[in-house]
């Protein structure tokens, strides 16, 4: 059982964005091309923050000042997540994913550190 803190603490943290995660399909036509498409995958409620401090000056050192970070509750789903096969649509903008974190404080949370594509 959670203390009162921890349910405080999961309580505080606020899910209201709503982003779509596609995955990566290649196809092959008749002809023998073969065509690579997104597909929406699943859709998940997130909390968004952006970087600040030392994360995004190491961001925009190396051109990725266009960071942000989501915040996912654990679903099982999410162990099948891959930075080079999905990508997340957030606000109509689309980001690829660079980093997945399965924060290790209660297991309950993943952090996915995405950058929009220009």
């Amino acid at each position: 059982m959670k203390s009162k803190a921890e349910v405080m603490k999961d309580l505080g943290r606020v899910r209201r964005r709503k982003i779509i995660i596609q995955r990566k399909e290649t196809t092959k036509d008749a002809g023998g091309d073969i065509t690579t498409s997104w597909v929406d995958w699943k859709t998940v409620w997130a909390e968004r923050s952006s970087l600040w401090g030392r994360d995004y000056y190491a961001a925009l050192a190396v051109g990725q000042e266009q960071t942000i970070e989501f915040g996912i509750r654990y679903v099982a789903f999410l162990d099948e997540l891959k930075t080079d096969t999905h990508r997340l649509v957030y606000a109509g903008d689309i980001y690829d994913i660079k980093q997945i974190d399965h924060l290790q404080d209660d297991g309950m949370w993943i952090k996915l550190r995405a950058v929009r594509q220009s």
